[in-house]
């Protein structure tokens, strides 16, 4: 194998190993966005769960307490589950900013991977024409 062709052949690997890194890259963001997706529904679930829970129990306390389920109690139960709603809600646009950005993320590690590895075989070429010339 000739000194041009050598050349080549590590700007060529340099390259793969760049777009491998990038690829790596975007599947670990996959994976994490993934992530992020089942754990927000998990805790969106467990959320509405504990709401329930919280509204039972208050109800129960409300009734044994010998107080009507009208008027101040209910305005109670009705912020609370409003206060609940607007978490679910935040906790949710949190999660979903955390995606977007590791999607961001993962697609510029794909360019970016893809524009350094042709740099890569540019230079390559570049070396190589260069000892040509001087061969």
């Amino acid at each position: 194998m000739g000194v041009t062709a050598a050349l080549l052949m590590a700007g060529a690997l340099s390259a793969a190993g760049s777009i491998s890194q990038g690829q790596a890259t975007a599947a670990a963001a996959k994976s994490n966005i993934r992530s992020i997706q089942e754990q927000r529904k998990v805790n969106q679930a467990a959320s509405r769960q504990q709401e329930r829970r919280d509204a039972s129990s208050n109800i129960v306390a409300t009734a044994k307490g010998g107080i009507r389920m009208s008027g101040t109690p209910l305005e109670v139960l009705a912020d609370n589950a409003a206060l609940a709603e607007q978490q679910r809600f935040t906790d949710f646009n949190v999660a979903q900013q955390q995606i977007e950005l590791l999607r961001g993320q993962r697609g510029g590690a794909l360019i970016g991977s893809g524009l350094t590895a042709g740099g890569q075989l540019l230079g390559a070429a570049g070396q190589a024409g260069a000892y040509e010339g001087r061969a």
